[in-house]
C-alpha cells in the first residue's frame, strides 16, 4: 500500500483558540498542516505560552484532525488513535528538523 504525504509550511504563526473539556479557552499556535492519504489533514498545534520559552525547553505538540467547511470555517478534532498520531508525527518530524537546522 502506498502512502502519499505532503506538509504545508506557514511563514506566519496563526493563533487558534480552542475550548478544553472543562470549558476553558486555550490559545494555540498552528505549527503546520500535514496531509496523510487517505486519512486527511492534521494540524500540529502548540500552546501559545510555550512559544515564549527558551529553545532548550521541549515543546508540546498536539495533533488534531483539521477540516475547512464550504464556508471557510476551520474545525479541529483531537486524534485519539495512537497509531495515527505516530504516523502523523513521523511525517512531520523531518520538516521540523529541517526547519531547526536553518535557524
Amino acid at each position: 500500500m502506498s502512502e502519499e504525504t505532503t506538509t504545508e509550511e506557514n511563514d506566519t504563526s496563526e493563533s487558534i483558540v480552542l475550548v478544553d473539556s472543562q470549558g476553558n479557552e486555550v490559545e494555540f499556535v498552528l505549527l503546520g498542516i500535514v496531509e496523510l492519504e487517505p486519512e486527511g489533514e492534521f494540524a500540529l498545534l502548540t500552546p501559545a505560552d510555550q512559544m515564549d520559552g527558551s529553545d532548550d525547553d521541549p515543546m508540546d505538540v498536539y495533533i488534531f484532525h483539521y477540516d475547512v467547511d464550504e464556508d471557510g470555517a476551520e474545525s479541529f478534532a483531537p486524534v485519539e488513535d495512537e497509531t495515527l498520531v505516530q504516523r502523523v508525527a513521523d511525517v512531520a518530524r523531518p520538516e521540523f528538523e529541517a526547519d531547526e537546522g536553518e535557524e
